[in-house]
């Protein structure tokens, strides 16, 4: 992805990872002309064209990273878990087609979610994270005064699911997960009162939600 989009100055923010071998890779195959500046904590003096987020036993899944110096935002693209990749957010949004998010995007922390494991489904081996509890907590930044939650999800046990989205504690929707039709595809519409907010997801005790795709968007 990298290499396709002609990155020259990339920076890699690294935290519990081993980036060696992307960032050898990187660095040979500009023949010289390649920077690249690693830091912990995502401060830079030069504004790169791209940033890796290496962070394995990390929990966030930002949409948007931020960097001082850069009027524009970062914003994720391109399935490349465990690896983040963040490109400027016009490009970005002229490769959405193309790149489009992760599946797993938009939240800075979460509970009661599981890390990624890998499924069988009827189209092959896919991504998947679960709810581990009946409340999934997901605190997030307002990035716009419109958003909506995008989610793909499936109910792998025999019961109907009544699964519960509130917004700052205010229910927003009710969907209902039947067992036994495989994924689901739902978009909720959300207005966030303030500068962060927090999404809740309630399941009922016995039932645990298996999510393709979970996803906090300002568009």
């Amino acid at each position: 992805m990298l290499a396709a989009q002609k990155v020259e100055r990339l920076h890699v923010v690294n935290k519990h990872g081993f980036p060696y071998a992307l960032m050898r890779g990187f660095l040979d195959g500009g023949e010289g002309s390649r920077r690249l500046v690693v830091t912990r904590h995502g401060r830079v003096e030069t504004v790169p064209q791209a940033v890796v987020v290496v962070n394995r036993l990390g929990d966030g899944a930002p949409l948007y990273r931020r960097f001082p110096g850069s009027a524009e935002r970062f914003r994720a693209v391109g399935a490349t878990d465990p690896f983040r990749v963040f490109l400027p957010e016009a490009r970005a949004r002229a490769l959405a087609e193309r790149l489009p998010p992760p599946a797993f995007a938009g939240w800075e922390r979460s509970d009661a979610l599981e890390r990624d494991v890998v499924a069988q489904s009827a189209g092959g081996p896919v991504t998947v994270r679960r709810m581990s509890g009946p409340e999934l907590r997901l605190e997030f930044r307002r990035e716009a005064l419109r958003m909506t939650l995008r989610l793909v999800a499936a109910n792998p046990t025999a019961r109907a699911c009544e699964l519960e989205i509130q917004l700052d504690g205010a229910r927003v929707a009710r969907v209902r997960l039947d067992p036994g039709v495989g994924w689901q595809a739902v978009a909720v519409p959300l207005a966030p009162a303030g500068e962060q907010g927090v999404l809740t997801l309630l399941a009922p005790a016995e039932v645990r939600p298996v999510f393709r795709a979970l996803q906090i968007f300002d568009d």
